[in-house]
């Protein structure tokens, strides 16, 4: 059994705001979605991590308590 589905993109730019952030992570979150719905994967919890230049992975994650139904 997968433990995990992960997509990933490195940006040639620095993203400054959240529009910019929220378009960039768009491709990857259907990418993701769209494997997990082929495969009949569900979800409780999403960790987005950030890396940063200069900086350690900041790891992100939140949990819904119940299995994820929608992007």
């Amino acid at each position: 059994m997968r433990k995990s589905v992960a997509a990933e993109d490195t940006s040639s730019e620095d993203i400054h705001s959240f529009e910019a952030a929220r378009e960039g992570l768009q491709p990857l979150i259907e990418k993701v979605w769209s494997y997990c719905e082929a495969n009949e994967i569900s979800a409780k919890t999403v960790t987005l991590k950030v890396k940063y230049a200069d900086f350690p992975d900041h790891p992100e994650q939140d949990g819904c308590g119940t299995f994820a139904n929608d992007r």
